[in-house]
């Protein structure tokens, strides 16, 4: 019964359509019998198949962007720009292994392969756009918006699929709509506290190193001077002075730094 609910809606590929697992799912829940939802249920949890796609990795999802950041780009160039951009690639590839490679070794810590990666991603972006010419940045922004349009129409479709098979009043889609806009700005609550925790918990930056002489004590000196500053040009104390019993002369006598 399954395959041929499946075959029914998701045939000849029309499982790419909107709400495809809404008719599927409410064609089943017709037409099986509790005992067999039940069996179908125990299907899924031994095969730990996820509920309303499951939740995403943060690196699965990092790899996602990244790989549609460089798509957007790659629809734009011509032949000797594509060129170009895969040697940028391939290179902040060896850099990015690099700064992966000391944080294994123990000589780098998370926190500052953090910053360098950071750093090297900023760098890569700004050398691929510089690659780029006026008229393919703004193909690219056009492309990105048509994209979301289309998603955005696609969840649309879908959610009026789910409407239609659940058969939800105008009331119930006021309270899902409320529900799911209440769900998604406590998860951004929660991360930008998240945020916040690491930032505190962030071991701060040591300091910057102190390049300069210690001062010099002229009371210490026994040559009579009452230790007054002159006023003078403090470098002339790392000079050294020749001077004698008389008074001062360039040959003879005593030195003594001043």
């Amino acid at each position: 019964m399954v395959n041929g609910v499946l075959n029914r809606h998701g045939g000849g590929g029309k499982h790419r359509k909107p709400g495809f697992l809404w008719r599927v799912a409410g064609e089943l829940s017709l037409k099986l019998s509790v005992e067999e939802k039940a069996r179908l249920f125990e299907k899924m949890d031994e095969k730990e198949v996820l509920y309303f796609g499951g939740p995403k990795s943060k690196k699965g999802k990092s790899k996602k962007s990244a790989k549609s950041y460089f798509s957007h780009i790659k629809k734009v160039l011509t032949d000797d720009q594509k060129v170009t951009f895969k040697a940028i690639k391939i290179a902040y590839k060896e850099k990015f292994k690099g700064v992966y490679q000391q944080v294994k070794n123990g000589t780098l810590s998370k926190e500052d392969a953090k910053a360098q990666l950071d750093a090297l991603k900023e760098a890569m972006k700004l050398e691929i756009e510089n690659l780029l010419t006026e008229e393919q940045k703004a193909q690219i922004e056009q492309n990105k918006a048509d994209g979301k349009a289309k998603r955005q129409a696609y969840r649309d479709s879908s959610k009026a699929v789910m409407i239609e098979v659940l058969g939800m009043s105008s009331d119930q889609v006021a309270s899902f709509d409320a529900i799911n806009t209440e769900a998604r700005e406590a998860a951004k609550g929660l991360f930008e506290q998240q945020q916040e925790i690491e930032l505190r918990l962030r071991p701060p930056p040591p300091p910057p190193p102190q390049n300069r002489r210690p001062p010099i004590d002229r009371d210490d000196n026994d040559d009579g001077d009452d230790g007054d500053d002159d006023g003078g040009d403090p470098l002339a104390m790392t000079f050294t002075v020749t001077t004698s019993e008389s008074g001062s002369s360039l040959g003879g006598g005593t030195t003594e730094d001043v």
